[in-house]
């Protein structure tokens, strides 16, 4: 699975966790990007193109990638 957690806030302090509202998780299906490189740039663009589109909706959030 793959995943993108936008974070407009701190992480809660009691829990310290970030909110998981307006998370995206698509599945990949493999454990790793060899097993169909071709479907797992089609998953990350399109979960990129969704952040993004999200991002413009939201002017408190950033597109950053973390790999």
């Amino acid at each position: 699975m793959m995943g993108v957690l936008p974070i407009v806030q701190p992480c809660d302090i009691e829990t310290g966790e970030f909110s998981k509202k307006g998370s995206l998780v698509f599945h990949y299906g493999h454990a790793s990007p060899n097993g169909n490189l071709k479907l797992y740039k089609t998953v990350v663009t399109a979960m990129a193109n969704m952040f993004k589109e999200r991002c413009k909706v939201n002017s408190k959030s950033e597109f950053k990638i973390d790999l």
